[in-house]
């Protein structure tokens, strides 16, 4: 949902509110009433960029129909010309899909940190989410120096550094493995999870 609503806000400059309830429409009226997802075919591309199409479409078309009626909102002032406004664009360019992309590639990584996090509380294993979070996270999303193994032995009362190493690797593969299950909740098999998990971290790289 945030990806959704910050294509709307920066494609078309809508408002944050009349964004989230344009969202909030278009699942209702798109994806349960009208069953979007069962319109979904594999070998015509990534669902993501299907569903991208099918909200920028719905956009379009609430444009027109309040444009019809001579009602436009202030809320709803859009950077497009009247031409398309009046006729539509047949997909979305190659640059608004990757930016999308990558707002939903940081939702991906948002839904499997909080699903690891909440995985350690309910093992009781909230040492494996703790280091993993010191020494990779922290690291990664916010460019902190790796907390050194020493250190994690005072702090979590490890044996030895090796043993604060076998933790981190334990949550190294825990994350992997969480992070799959997030991205198969919209890719089918192992080989397009692992096509979709090369392409997430080449947007992240270039990102």
């Amino acid at each position: 949902l945030p990806a959704l609503k910050e294509f709307l806000v920066t494609r078309f400059k809508f408002d944050s509110d009349f964004a989230d309830d344009l969202v909030q429409t278009f699942i209702l009226e798109k994806i349960l009433k009208k069953r979007l997802f069962a319109q979904a075919l594999r070998e015509r591309g990534k669902f993501r960029t299907f569903l991208l199409n099918a909200l920028y479409n719905f956009a379009i078309g609430e444009i027109r129909r309040a444009n019809a009626q001579k009602r436009i909102p202030e809320k709803m002032l859009v950077s497009l010309s009247l031409d398309e406004i009046g006729h539509g664009i047949q997909g979305v360019d190659s640059e608004t899909t990757e930016q999308f992309d990558l707002a939903f590639t940081k939702q991906v990584l948002a839904e499997a940190i909080s699903r690891m996090r909440q995985h350690c509380k309910k093992i009781k294993r909230v040492e494996i989410w703790e280091v993993f979070e010191v020494r990779i996270l922290k690291s990664a999303m916010h460019g902190d120096e790796p907390l050194p193994y020493e250190q994690l032995v005072e702090r979590f009362g490890f044996r030895s550094p090796d043993h604060a190493a076998n933790i981190l690797i334990s949550g190294k593969r825990m994350f992997t493995r969480i992070l799959k299950s997030v991205v198969g909740q919209y890719a089918a098999d192992g080989r397009e999870i692992d096509e979709e998990l090369g392409y997430l971290k080449t947007l992240l790289e270039k990102a």
